[in-house]
């Protein structure tokens, strides 16, 4: 008798719940940690979603900006060769009058002077080198010319070196010159005669370098 009083007495469920047994125990929590796994995977989806669209939308609006100015370099591309060759030409023709510009600007007429210098030459004087010199020198793009005459050869009295100085001076285009100095007078045994030089100096001129 009492073993079916027994069994039939633990049919019945505890008035309370088994704290030792966890299986049993009501679920308390607020938020179920299962339900913010899935919002946070939605939401990490949504945003991975979000930005591929807009680098395919970036990707998109470049390609389609590349193509437009690919159609307006084709489009451009027979006038730019136009221009450029038009630019040669014209660089060409600049180079050419600026060489007729500075041949022209010069500070004398080479053709008088060479003219005056043969009247003005004594006889028994010989010129070795008669030169028209333009020395140009370039700094902090500025461009520096200086124009200078040169006469040198032999003499057989330092006299008419003096003579000649003073006959150069008094040409009327000579009289503003920066300088007129002579060289040394070496002496030639063989020829008996003396050696000179004479540097006619003008004033440096300046201009600015193109770009």
């Amino acid at each position: 008798m009492s073993t079916r009083k027994n069994t039939k007495r633990n049919t019945f469920p505890a008035w309370h719940p088994d704290f030792r047994v966890a299986e049993d125990l009501p679920d308390i929590k607020v938020v179920r940690t299962d339900f913010l796994i899935n919002i946070g995977a939605v939401g990490l989806a949504l945003m991975i979603f979000i930005w591929l669209a807009y680098r395919e939308a970036t990707v998109y609006g470049l390609e389609n900006d590349i193509s437009t100015l690919q159609a307006e370099q084709s489009r451009l591309e027979g006038d730019n060769m136009i221009v450029v060759a038009s630019n040669t030409r014209f660089m060409k023709r600049k180079q050419i009058f600026d060489d007729l510009d500075k041949f022209y600007d010069i500070p004398v007429d080479v053709p008088r002077f060479l003219a005056d210098l043969a009247r003005l030459r004594p006889s028994d004087i010989s010129f070795e080198e008669v030169a028209y010199q333009e020395l140009q020198q370039t700094e902090q793009k500025v461009i520096t010319r200086t124009y200078r005459i040169f006469l040198r050869g032999q003499t057989r009295s330092l006299q008419l070196i003096d003579d000649l100085k003073e006959s150069l001076i008094e040409l009327p285009y000579l009289q503003n010159v920066d300088d007129i100095s002579e060289g040394s007078n070496p002496r030639n045994p063989t020829l008996n005669t003396f050696g000179f030089s004479i540097e006619v100096r003008f004033k440096q001129a300046t201009e600015k370098a193109s770009s």
